[in-house]
């Protein structure tokens, strides 16, 4: 499978680190397709997620080559980033996921940034869903109800997500709020993408001004209820995503039960990773909420 932005990624780092990866990653049979994550730690072991396996680097990437990579990423305005980077995280081209920490910084006792970048985890999407059929089939063709979709991390959301989108959006008029620029790069005339926007006031703008038939937000959190909301009283349809291992377990996530009950979310969608590929579950919400009401016999 193709996964984009890797060149330009890769070309970003000291040469030395750049030679060390590309050596690693010519000798493997899938090629650079394999690669999952880049991981880099300032003065210590830098590692690849290659196909599911750490393998780590012998260069050993400097404070200074850190904050060059940092710089780069942001084209030199990191300040225009500052944001993003105090949320652990930045854009990057592909919808390559920048994973940013280093030494927090606060003011009044409010969190404004970090200095001294000492990791950096760089994870790579997709750019096709390997279980893509399975996934429409179960979705179906019609979108009427809320659905929040969900795995453990890394295993594959925001890939099905991307996939949902192209299909949904050629059927229905569909709002993308990309607050993590999950979405940068991707394939999808069809949708009206806010890239960037916190999740209020992007779904704010797009009820108020693109007249959506379906909204879709990565990476649901607690802080996000009140901004859905305002979505369910317009009687449309949100797609979403949340980590979570099992149905039982989102059920205790703050927010999550909540929009449940006020009737956001109608379907959990599971994605697991086994020994012989994907397995996808779907259930009803209503289902899980009458097996709690049962008295225990």
């Amino acid at each position: 499978m193709e996964k984009r932005g890797i060149d330009k990624l890769l070309s970003l780092f000291p040469r030395g680190l750049y030679w060390e990866i590309n050596t690693i990653l010519g000798s493997r049979n899938g090629g650079k397709e394999g690669l999952d994550e880049v991981r880099l730690i300032a003065n210590g072991k830098s590692s690849l997620v290659y196909q599911r396996e750490n393998l780590y680097l012998s260069y050993k990437i400097s404070d200074v080559e850190m904050e060059k990579i940092l710089s780069d990423i942001c084209s030199g305005a990191t300040y225009a980033y500052r944001d993003s980077i105090k949320q652990g995280f930045l854009p990057f081209e592909g919808g390559i996921r920048v994973g940013v920490s280093g030494t927090a910084r606060y003011d009044g006792g409010a969190l404004v940034g970090i200095s001294h970048p000492r990791s950096m985890v760089f994870r790579l999407p997709l750019s096709r869903c390997d279980f893509e059929e399975r996934l429409f089939r179960l979705f179906g063709n019609e979108v009427k109800e809320g659905t929040l979709i969900y795995s453990p991390p890394g295993v594959g959301k925001t890939t099905a997500l991307r996939a949902l989108a192209g299909k949904i959006s050629k059927m229905k008029r569909l709002c993308i709020i990309d607050e993590r620029g999950e979405f940068s790069g991707a394939d999808l005339p069809y949708a009206c993408v806010l890239s960037g926007y916190e999740k209020a006031l992007g779904i704010e703008i797009a009820l108020r001004t693109h007249s959506p038939e379906v909204i879709m937000v990565d990476e649901l959190g607690a802080a996000d209820t009140g901004a859905l909301s305002a979505v369910i009283l317009g009687g449309i349809p949100v797609i979403a995503t949340a980590h979570g291992g099992s149905a039982e377990e989102l059920l205790k996530k703050p927010g999550v039960s909540e929009l449940i009950s006020l009737g956001a979310l109608k379907n959990l969608l599971g994605i697991k990773k086994t020994k012989n590929g994907y397995k996808l579950t779907k259930v009803k919400t209503s289902s899980i909420e009458n097996a709690k009401k049962r008295p225990e016999l």
